[in-house]
């Protein structure tokens, strides 16, 4: 019952956080950075074309003032998600009607910085909407049963999915909160799941017993619930013992409530030192341009996260099918080295790379004997694709010293981890660019104050 509530939740998660990626990505251009709508314009309609999630993409003024891709305008100064990204945070909004397009959406929006040497500072505002259809699809798909479904609620406690379209809302249509519900028993599972807290209770709601299973999201402040009739549980339980339940009831309820304590425990200190890392890493990228010194931290974090062997970055060179690793630490002292890596075991690792999936080195992939400087064991390799356009493909590449199973949350984080390293190497690459067009425009000017000869 948890485990398909939290599929659902890492889906969306997943899914936000992508786009949030996305966006930000774009607002590192130079272009954008201009706040020039002639120049940006062109850019973002191109970005709509190739990015299929969002329908609108918008430039905002300091002042609120904002222009997008369907030719529209209007002011946003009011807006949750304006007034959140201006004081220099990536924020997903709550569902809302568009001014300009009376389409129910969701905004990401990302703040756009000054370009470099001026100090950080937040000179406008990038969002893109997107319609609601992924959110309520994956929602819907919450089911445990007949008569069983879900519902999610935003930090207010109002329903921003459910089943009764009649009870959702958004910021633009009032929708009277779960908070204040008549019904006692929704009131305080609203109470809970606006605290961002996961449980399971067994409680009456429309005069049914009902199970609710309920936990936060992370990307943004929502919470989602599963709402289950009590028969599809305990009907499928009527095949115990009488007496086995009879003496096991005291001690099992017991059981599961220690190992669930200490599991709950467990889990949101690895969460939170997992967020941590990444919030480092955004700040490095958001902070500096020195691409060394942005990969270099990040792989000797993922090793001292993780207890890995070995964490490494490299370029992937399709022509000899071969991955030189520039940047690398390891928990050993042994002194660093550049490292051409030839995975032919794995097939044309560009292939691989347009997928977009880890590559995890199991016992049918790993060759008999190979000429490598990387000693891996079954299962202790993992790959995992940094996509970055127009430019060389790379790899975060995660070894461990003996066999291992790669756990599902492991290979999320490292996901994670390579969306910030793409933002980084765009980034880089931008500033590069920029830096070599302000001297070419230089020596053009330079050269046109030469005195001229007759």
């Amino acid at each position: 019952m948890i485990l398909k509530l939290e599929q659902g939740i890492e889906e969306i998660d997943r899914w936000l956080s992508n786009r949030k990626a996305e966006i930000e990505s774009i607002a590192y251009s130079p272009t954008v950075r201009t706040l020039d709508w002639k120049l940006v314009e062109p850019l973002l309609q191109g970005e709509t074309y190739r990015l299929k999630e969002y329908f609108i993409l918008s430039l905002i003024q300091p002042d609120g003032s904002l222009r997008n891709t369907l030719g529209n305008g209007s002011n946003v100064k009011d807006r949750k998600y304006f007034k959140s990204s201006m004081a220099g945070n990536t924020t997903v909004s709550d569902p809302l009607v568009g001014r300009s397009t009376n389409v129910p959406s969701i905004v990401i929006s990302t703040p756009l910085w000054a370009l470099p040497p001026i100090p950080n500072r937040v000179i406008g505002v990038l969002s893109g909407s997107i319609r609601l259809d992924r959110i309520i699809n994956v929602t819907n798909s919450l089911q445990y049963g007949s008569e069983s479904y879900a519902f999610a609620l935003n930090s207010e406690g109002v329903p921003i999915v459910n089943a009764s379209s009649n009870l959702t809302g958004n910021l633009d249509r009032s929708t009277a909160s779960f908070l204040n519900s008549k019904d006692s028993e929704l009131a305080e599972i609203a109470r809970h799941m606006t605290a961002r807290q996961i449980d399971i209770k067994l409680v009456k709601i429309n005069e049914k017993w009902v199970y609710v299973a309920y936990a936060p999201l992370n990307e943004v402040n929502w919470s989602m619930a599963l709402v289950i009739p009590r028969n599809n549980i305990e009907s499928q339980l009527q095949a115990l013992n009488l007496l086995a339940f009879i003496g096991c009831g005291l001690l099992v309820p017991a059981m599961l409530a220690a190992i669930w304590l200490i599991y709950s425990s467990e889990q949101n200190r690895v969460q939170a030192e997992r967020e941590a890392m990444l919030n480092r890493i955004s700040g490095r990228i958001r902070a500096s341009l020195e691409l060394d010194q942005i990969v270099q931290s990040t792989v000797e974090e993922i090793v001292n996260l993780l207890h890995l062997e070995r964490a490494g970055f490299g370029w992937y060179e399709p022509q000899q099918k071969t991955l030189q690793i520039l940047w690398e630490s390891g928990s050993s002292e042994n002194q660093k080295q550049i490292l051409t890596f030839e995975p032919h075991f794995a097939g044309d690792l560009s292939v691989r790379l347009e997928q977009g999936e880890p590559i995890i080195l199991d016992s049918d992939t790993l060759p008999e004997s190979t000429n490598q400087p990387l000693k891996l064991q079954a299962n202790s390799y993992l790959a995992v694709p940094v996509r970055v356009q127009n430019q060389a493909q790379g790899y975060l590449v995660c070894s461990r010293a003996t066999h291992w199973l790669w756990m599902g949350e492991e290979i999320q984080l490292l996901k994670a981890v390579a969306d910030q390293l793409a933002i980084a190497i765009t980034q880089s690459h931008l500033y590069s660019q920029t830096q070599d067009q302000v001297k070419l425009l230089n020596s053009t000017i330079t050269e046109l104050k030469k005195p001229k000869l007759i």
